[in-house]
């Protein structure tokens, strides 16, 4: 099976996760860190999703999920672990229109969850197209051990230039070149080492000392 890879922009829009035990867990973190507003549907909840609710961040119906409950959400998983239960869901969202991932069920999903490395900005998401999550784990956890924290920090580096490039309506092959040279330069390895100074020289002599990291108002003195 092929699918499409997308990025959903879920901030403030209504997801539904229906189940309340580890994977759902899972699933309301991911909803939560997108800015997703979430309900849970489940008679029982883990220790941290009781944390959520207790802390407004969740919505709870401390029931079974019922007929009808799937209609308005954007989104919706389905972690119940009861085949009949995730079909009358599936059968619903349909109806509806939601978007829905059913837990080790692809024949019942609209969408697949990929694997994640996330740096700031930066997201990378890695999928097997459901034939081997173990493999996609695998290449997660060797991304993660290569992608350090200097990818965070550039990406705020480069979306602060390029703003400020944009807002002084710097042409677009000026923006092209300073973009490519800062990109091929050793900046990367600078920020790993923190090496501060030497990245706001590079900055300047690139794009010019308008574009200073002060100018630029970033401020790196707590990095990691």
């Amino acid at each position: 099976m092929k699918y499409y890879p997308v990025f959903l922009r879920l901030s403030g829009r209504k997801c539904l996760v229906v189940g309340g035990g580890p994977v759902a867990t899972q699933k309301v973190r991911s909803l939560l860190d997108g800015g997703a507003a979430v309900t849970v549907i489940s008679p029982q909840l883990t220790e941290e999703l009781t944390r959520l609710k207790l802390d407004g961040r969740v919505a709870h119906l401390q029931r079974a999920y019922q007929h009808g409950d799937i209609a308005g959400f954007f989104v919706a998983f389905a972690a119940t672990g009861r085949d009949d239960v995730d079909r009358s869901i599936a059968d619903e969202a349909a109806a509806e229109g939601v978007l829905l991932n059913v837990v080790d069920r692809p024949d019942l999903c609209d969408f697949i969850s990929p694997s994640v490395v996330t740096r700031d900005d930066l997201i990378i998401a890695i999928s097997t197209s459901g034939a081997s999550p173990a493999m996609a784990r695998q290449l997660r956890e060797k991304l993660e051990a290569e992608i350090g924290p200097e990818y965070a920090l550039a990406l705020q580096l480069l979306g602060r230039l390029r703003h400020r490039l944009k807002e002084l309506h710097t042409p677009a092959t000026e923006r092209t070149r300073i973009f490519n040279e800062l990109v091929e330069s050793p900046l990367l390895e600078l920020l790993r080492v923190g090496r501060f100074d030497e990245v706001d020289a590079l900055i300047c002599n690139t794009a010019g000392v308008e574009f200073s990291l002060s100018r630029l108002d970033i401020d790196w003195s707590e990095a990691p």
